[in-house]
């Protein structure tokens, strides 16, 4: 089956893709250079480089404090370490095509109290005879700031273009960072994420090496997290790196107090010994919620009736989600999905990245969302979560009513292959719409399934809707009893 992709409004959460590595690993020639931050205090000129969250920042918001999830978010200031950031281990390796390095960074927050949230961790790197090895252009040289809590471990895995250099020539890392380092109060002295379950599988090709990492992982803190960095690391039998890999999209978030899942490659050389997991939020990730997104409390957009229908790796999740307020507008939300088997293993992930959608009070859309080559692998689906969160609504000038849409009857054309029907369009505004299509039998069963791609009508126009459809159980839509519709979404345009 052909993936059918639902247009709507992508901002912020970016989706990259690793590359898997089969070559050996490069020998290794460690210098870290830097320290653990002076003991001079946090004085009002040592500003932070995000401003905002912090006192004596520069974002152009008051110095009181700033909205969230929590309410009132206290202004965080910069204070001398006790402890220091430590480098445990650095690795590296090329990765199959020859032409791309993984760089590994195995760091820990000693302080017992203060999290640290600008490391600075810059790196440069050598060719075995102690020359300079750039990397291509537009990369920097660099990890991103990440909050790592006191006590943390974090592992940092990247993957780098090299500029005309092949990665089997890297001799050394030389690692550096910022020498005036400080920590900051956030009233807890451990990490707030935790692993639940954990399994590698060996997925590697005849050409290739790749690992699997499928984790449960949990929030344990009363802060919702956006966009969590999770890292595994593979280790030999005396402790050193030979594999890694990271998560890029999803999870979007992890609620408070919640679980969620996820699932990316590891790249390496061997298959570890020993894995661990590492989890932590980019600075920028960890201040969304303060500086940038409302986050609306709950009751807003709410979804219920969660079940699903699994059809060998695609799944059709089902649930309806409703606007449950009295607000009416574009709503800016996100979807999450994560699957289990009864064991608790994950068998698939999902966010839907930031969604745009019209809604009046009471619009209700669902229940059915196809989910295409959602589960990783072989395995029956036990339990299907699915998490919803609004961001923000935005009023429009005109009245969004309960029901937007009005839909004619749905009709298989054999000539096209397709579902057809008329869809009008009762808002006072050029909308786009997407449709599941439920196809049955005289007896009630599913002979068929499918969905529209995203259609524009203009206000108060009809126009004719197609939705491509696909089998089920051996049968389809061309041999269904009657055709039902169901709209996923309205977007306005």
């Amino acid at each position: 089956m052909r993936k059918n992709c639902k247009i709507a409004l992508l901002i912020g959460l970016i989706a990259l893709l690793a590359i898997s590595c089969n070559f050996p690993l490069a020998s290794l020639a460690q210098k870290v250079t830097g320290g653990n931050g002076d003991e001079t205090s946090g004085d009002a000129d040592d500003k932070s480089p995000l401003g905002g969250l912090f006192s004596g920042g520069n974002s152009g918001k008051d110095s009181g404090s700033s909205s969230g999830n929590n309410g009132s978010q206290t202004k965080l200031t910069e204070k001398p370490l006790t402890g220091e950031l430590q480098v445990l281990q650095t690795a590296f390796w090329p990765n199959e095509n020859g032409k791309w390095i993984v760089l590994a960074a195995l760091v820990k927050n000693t302080d017992p109290e203060l999290a640290i949230f600008y490391e600075g961790l810059k790196f440069e790197l050598s060719d075995k005879s102690g020359q300079p090895i750039s990397l291509a252009e537009n990369q920097l040289g660099s990890f991103e700031d990440t909050v790592l809590y006191p006590g943390q471990e974090f592992l940092f895995c990247e993957i780098y273009d090299l500029n005309e250099k092949n990665p089997t020539d890297v001799g050394a890392i030389n690692l550096t960072m910022n020498s005036n380092m400080k920590g900051v109060d956030l009233g807890i002295t451990e990490s707030p994420f935790s692993v639940v379950t954990s399994n590698i599988s060996d997925t590697s090709a005849t050409n290739y090496f790749q690992l699997r990492s499928e984790l449960a992982i949990a929030n344990n803190g009363d802060r919702l997290a956006f966009t969590p960095t999770v890292t595994s690391g593979g280790f030999d039998s005396n402790g050193n790196l030979v594999s890694c890999g990271r998560n890029f999209e999803t999870p979007g978030f992890i609620s408070p107090h919640g679980k969620t899942a996820t699932e990316f490659r590891m790249n390496g050389i061997t298959y570890p010994d020993t894995t661990e997991t590492y989890m932590a939020q980019r600075v920028q990730a960890y201040t969304w919620q303060d500086e940038t997104f409302p986050i609306l409390e709950a009751n807003q957009l709410t979804i219920s009736n969660i079940d699903f229908i699994q059809d060998g790796r695609d799944v059709i999740a089902m649930f309806d989600m409703i606007n449950n307020t009295n607000k009416s507008g574009d709503f800016d939300y996100i979807l999450q999905y994560s699957a289990y088997d009864e064991n608790g293993y994950v068998l698939g992930a999902y966010t839907t990245g930031r969604l745009m959608g019209l809604f009046g009070p009471g619009t209700k859309f669902g229940p059915y969302r196809f989910l295409q080559s959602f589960v990783i692998k072989d395995g029956q689906v036990a339990k299907l979560d699915i998490e919803l969160i609004t961001l923000d609504v935005y009023e429009e000038d005109f009245d969004v009513p309960e029901v937007m849409v009005e839909y004619g009857e749905a009709v298989f054309d054999n000539s096209i292959n397709k579902v057809v029907f008329d869809a009008t369009n009762l808002i006072k505004s050029s909308i786009g719409i997407d449709v599941f299509v439920v196809c049955l039998d005289s007896g009630g069963d599913w002979v068929g399934f499918g969905h529209t791609y995203l259609n524009y009508i203009e206000a108060g126009e009809k126009q004719k809707m197609e939705a491509y459809t696909f089998n089920l159980a051996g049968s389809s839509c061309a041999n269904a009893a009657s055709i039902n519709l169901y709209p996923e979404s309205v977007i306005g345009h």
